[in-house]
């Protein structure tokens, strides 16, 4: 399991950046933290929108990031630190992509867990021919079930609130909030590993949640 705090790998015990931190450029630190946190690499057939390519860019930002935590004589400033990690950990969830470590630095093993399962998933669909990947695969059907699991879970991490009525007059509760969340993440992702439409939008639970979908859309 990942035991590395963010500030053990980038500065020494008093604040002073650290040389080999400081030597790796953005795709260094990708390489060497998607094997570390994910056991996975990025090969030459990860395309610009695949998944593995999203989350190689991701710590490559994340090197960016960091490398503004020290100030110009390369001494680890507490406030840009915190100041950035406030900024991190707070705010909309988004596509659930989010940041590897919690408020004290230390990994935040759901999230990594959460990245690598579906790392995994991406990975394993590649493996079943496109013309197999449907509810009948037992194979497919398995990673369907592993990706609605790593959102639902992944929920649990976001501080969902109560929503108040706009222009429909409803209100949503949290627990509404996140469970529309999930649904619509999982329905996504189906569809980005090859899923049929209409399979992947009632095995994310979209239909019961969301309800039918317009046949003209062109579900099979």
């Amino acid at each position: 399991m990942y035991g590395s705090s963010i500030l053990s790998l980038i500065a020494s015990s008093d604040g002073t950046i650290l040389p080999a931190f400081a030597a790796l450029d953005a795709d260094a630190w990708a390489q060497q933290e998607m094997l570390a946190r994910y056991y996975q690499v990025i090969t030459v057939d990860d395309g610009p929108a695949s998944f593995p390519r999203q989350c190689y860019n991701k710590l490559k930002e994340e090197r960016e990031a960091l490398s503004t935590w020290f100030d110009s004589s390369g001494r680890l400033s507490p406030t840009l630190q915190s100041v950035f990690m406030m900024n991190k950990l707070s705010g909309p969830v988004d596509d659930g992509l989010g940041w590897d470590f919690r408020a004290d630095g230390k990994p935040e093993h759901r999230m990594i867990t959460f990245k690598g399962t579906l790392l995994a998933v991406w990975r394993g669909s590649q493996l079943i021919d496109p013309v197999d990947r449907h509810i009948g695969n037992m194979q497919f059907g398995g990673l369907a079930t592993m990706v609605k699991s790593a959102y639902t879970e992944r929920a649990k991490l976001h501080s969902w609130r109560d929503t108040f009525p706009y222009q429909d007059d409803r209100r949503y509760l949290a627990l509404d909030m996140s469970s529309r969340w999930v649904a619509h993440q999982t329905y996504l992702f189906l569809l980005y590993i090859g899923a049929p439409e209409r399979w992947a939008w009632e095995s994310s639970n979209s239909f019961r949640i969301f309800g039918p979908v317009d046949e003209k859309r062109g579900f099979t």
